[in-house]
């Protein structure tokens, strides 16, 4: 009996060895990167920075209001501007953003254009900008928060007539289309020379750094690899959406990982049928980790290293934040402009159609430029859920 359990364990041993070297590298990896290297990973994400992990939403947004009083209230006190000025166009940008904006609770726009011009004032090198508010509340006056901000950045108007809000969603997805499609024709009638036009919604708030980041997706686009430049780039995307490109590098992080352990352990490993096992163990658990990790690790660490933005094709879905060309806007806004919402189809599913309808090119950041801090929607009349409170709750936990 001894002996025949002898035999088995002979047998075995060198198989159970090398599984468990397998799962100790898988072990040791784990901890390293869960615990060692994204806590000191610089993170490129803004979410940490406007939102606190358990916080009340309201709290939160008072807090980023009092912070946006102060940063405007500071620009006006430098610049000498006061409440009857009225703030005049910069001909000469490079980008023009275009901030879509409507009267509804929250302050929103105040905090997105303290933001914008706080880190305009700030920004140091080739890219000059000029923010502008494109106001489509249907009334025949400018809204309160709109006009207390013509003083820093001007103003445009799209409608001048009082309109009451329709109770039909359809209808709302139609004006919600309109007035984008609308303050991206407006663009191109303003008196600049913008080589790009970057539409943001009033309730997208622009991370730190954002300016520098974006220049990085700049010079991508004006250096194509091939083909045209990019007509537009999404620059958000929910975290919990973000699918086909985060997986496929999940995949091929874990293949690699799989055969380079394998290729240390090769001197153990005498079946081929055994080593196939341990491949499709290690790439179950890798993919799993990497899946943990999160598709912001994978950002962060590129841009560590290429100290650039990487852009992949764009997924379905959400325009709070969009760089367009200026030279691809004549043909995009006509077919944006031509083609009606309804059935279900919103502005971004006529943008991500775009690019089959017109051959043009459409990109997506692989990290989000914007945080959307909007708790209520226009488009749903009540309360939305918040991505970046996810996110950053599931930090913590």
């Amino acid at each position: 009996m001894i002996e025949a359990m002898n035999v088995v364990g002979r047998r075995w041993w060198p198989t159970l060895r090398v599984l468990l070297l397998v799962l100790a590298v898988f072990s040791l990896l784990s901890l390293f990167l869960t615990k060692v290297v994204r806590p000191v990973l610089p993170t490129i994400a803004g979410d940490a920075h406007f939102f606190t992990p358990n916080t009340d939403v309201e709290v939160e947004n008072s807090r980023r209001i009092q912070e946006a009083e102060k940063l405007l209230a500071d620009l006006q006190l430098r610049d000498a501007v006061s409440a009857s000025d009225k703030a005049t166009l910069l001909p000469d940008a490079d980008v023009l953003v275009v901030v879509i904006a409507t009267s509804r609770q929250g302050q929103y726009l105040t905090q997105v254009t303290a933001q914008l011009l706080d880190q305009a004032r700030r920004l140091r090198g080739d890219l000059s900008i000029q923010p502008v508010i494109c106001s489509v509340d249907r009334r025949d006056t400018l809204f309160d928060e709109a006009a207390q901000l013509s003083p820093l950045l001007p103003v445009v108007r799209l409608h001048n007539e009082t309109v009451p809000p329709p109770p039909d969603r359809q209808v709302r997805l139609q004006w919600e289309a309109q007035d984008y499609f609308g303050c991206l024709n407006a663009s191109r009638t303003l008196p600049t020379r913008a080589r790009y036009v970057l539409l943001l919604e009033d309730d997208a708030m622009i991370v730190p750094s954002f300016f520098p980041l974006l220049s990085t997706i700049i010079k991508q686009i004006e250096r194509p690899r091939s083909g045209e430049p990019a007509a537009y780039v999404k620059l958000y995307h929910p975290a919990y959406l973000r699918g086909l490109p985060f997986y496929v590098q999940c995949v091929c992080c874990s293949i690699i990982l799989s055969l380079l352990v394998l290729y240390a352990l090769r001197r153990w490993l005498t079946s081929r049928g055994f080593m196939f096992v341990l491949f499709l163990l290690q790439l179950v658990l890798y993919f799993f980790l990497f899946k943990l990790l999160s598709h912001q690790f994978f950002a962060d660490a590129r841009y560590l290293v290429t100290g650039s933005v990487y852009l992949t094709m764009p997924e379905s879905c959400c325009t709070p934040a969009v760089l367009y060309t200026a030279s691809a806007l004549p043909s995009l806004v006509s077919y944006l402009s031509a083609n009606p919402t309804g059935n279900g189809r919103a502005k971004d599913h006529i943008l991500d159609e775009a690019p089959s309808k017109l051959g043009v090119t459409g990109l997506m950041t692989d990290t989000n430029l914007v945080v959307h801090i909007g708790r209520f929607s226009t488009l749903r009349a009540g309360p939305v859920n918040l991505d970046s409170i996810s996110v950053v709750n599931r930090k913590v936990g």
